[in-house]
């Protein structure tokens, strides 16, 4: 489960209530945990590891990197998913429920297999009826354990109190089956990040335990959950509204089942990334006229020659990113593709104080820190509405007080985009307290905002009467 972009939270024995049927905002998570401060590390001595999932995806989403580090560092993980998934898009007009059971199995053994575990224990139960099969799911359990009976055994599972009622079942199974050998019980959960608040007291935040995750670990889970299509982008489709219809077991307050709140797509999926960079310049950066222009246009609109800190989310190969590292101090770039981040470090190798690195635009923003300038160049049209809501909402609580953001996006519609340019520039500007310059053809469209009204640069520079 992540956390600040670096952590995977578990909690031992949970007990906890859904109090709202809300989503709290990742975003809101993360400034959370910034600002608290870290929780004790998450230790598992163990050397065998059975890991119990209700759904095919839910040990990946909650405990992905965990799970994969163990197995690296020789602990046997042993990873059983109790039901086929099928019910998680009723009424899908494009798969049927066996044939989406089918498709489930398949993209959980590929993302077993990304993470380097051994493909997961298929149990095929009744997704939404595990509280129905919780005898038989005991019996499952404790036959995997004495298949290898070993003195430091321990049970990772989705939590008992986690809203959805098959991963109630499920954690309710593994505890009393923990209880029953004497073996240590770790549990995740997944959809309390969707119901609960930072700090609600329905959570005992006393028995969070964190476990670090390095880019290696991060890149890791982000392709395991890749895996996952028909749960985050089509061919699958609900046959009406964003969330589809609710099932008989899908109670309120809790979340909606088979919707996985950081399974959602708030962008265009990694994959259509991965699948560009196929190419080194995908788009011609480094080539066409119509990219030197809008670069150059891009940088004759800062209104600074040079500034302190720079941030450049989405940076793609770089290529604008070189030109703004000869305008800072300091430039941080990131982009979701790792042959893009290897392809930007490589043409900022000669710049020391530029970093590149992997990194989401909504979950790895980097919450705390403060910029003078913010360049998000042909990035935001790939965000939904809540996503960009949320990001328009951080960018003055990412700037200094003199602080100013450039955007630029592609006019022309995309039909794969979440966004049009047009639609991303008004969200921006409606929240912007002052633009300091536009610029707009039948081609792309340019706008640099401040946190706050400012002198123009011939103010500053003495031309007229400040």
């Amino acid at each position: 489960m992540t956390t600040d972009g670096r952590s995977e939270s578990m909690s031992a024995r949970f007990a906890a209530t859904p109090t709202a049927d809300t989503g709290t905002p990742e975003a809101r998570w993360r400034e959370w945990f910034a600002a608290r401060g870290g929780w004790p590390p998450a230790e598992v001595p163990v050397d065998r590891l059975v890991v119990m999932s209700a759904h095919p995806d839910d040990e990946v989403l909650g405990a992905g990197a965990l799970i994969s580090s163990a197995a690296r560092s020789g602990t046997e993980v042993v990873a059983v998913c109790l039901s086929d998934g099928s019910a998680s898009h009723p009424g899908s007009p494009t798969l049927t429920p066996r044939e989406l059971a089918e498709h489930r199995h398949r993209e959980l053994d590929a993302a077993t297999t990304v993470l380097g575990l051994e493909p997961s224990r298929w149990c095929g139960l009744p997704d939404g009826r595990l509280a129905e099969r919780e005898p038989e799911i005991e019996a499952i359990l404790a036959g995997v354990l004495a298949e290898k009976p070993v003195a430091r055994t321990g049970l990772l599972s989705v939590w008992s109190h986690d809203g959805h009622p098959d991963h109630e079942a499920a954690g309710r199974c593994a505890q009393r089956v923990g209880d029953a050998h004497g073996l240590p019980v770790w549990m995740f959960p997944i959809w309390m990040w969707h119901w609960a608040a930072p700090g609600d007291p329905a959570v005992p935040w006393d028995r969070v335990r964190t476990f670090s995750l390095d880019d290696a670990d991060l890149a890791r889970k982000r392709a395991a959950v890749e895996e996952f299509a028909t749960q985050i982008r089509p061919p699958v489709r609900r046959p009406r509204g964003r969330g589809g219809p609710r099932t008989p077991h899908s109670r309120a307050p809790s979340p909606r089942p088979g919707v996985h709140p950081h399974m959602t797509p708030h962008r265009l999926p990694d994959s259509s990334f991965h699948a560009m960079y196929a190419a080194d310049d995908p788009w011609g950066f480094s080539s066409r006229w119509y990219e030197r222009r809008e670069y150059a246009l891009t940088l004759a609109a800062l209104s600074s020659p040079r500034y302190g800190s720079a941030f450049e989310p989405g940076c793609s190969i770089g290529v604008l990113s070189a030109e703004l590292a000869t305008r800072c101090d300091r430039l941080l770039c990131i982009d979701v593709s790792p042959r893009a981040v290897d392809l930007a470090r490589r043409r900022l190798a000669a710049a020391p104080h530029a970093q590149v690195r992997s990194g989401d635009i909504v979950e790895d923003w980097p919450v705390g820190e403060r910029f003078d300038l913010i360049v998000l160049s042909e990035v935001l049209y790939y965000l939904d509405a809540d996503a960009l809501d949320d990001l328009v909402g951080r960018l003055p609580g990412s700037l200094t007080p003199d602080g100013e953001v450039v955007a630029v996006h592609w006019r022309w519609p995309v039909a794969d985009y979440p966004q049009t340019g047009d639609a991303v520039h008004e969200a921006l500007r409606a929240s912007s307290p002052a633009v300091s310059a536009s610029y707009s053809d039948t081609d792309f469209r340019l706008d640099v905002l401040r946190r706050r009204p400012g002198r123009s640069v011939a103010q500053r520079e003495g031309l007229v009467d400040a």
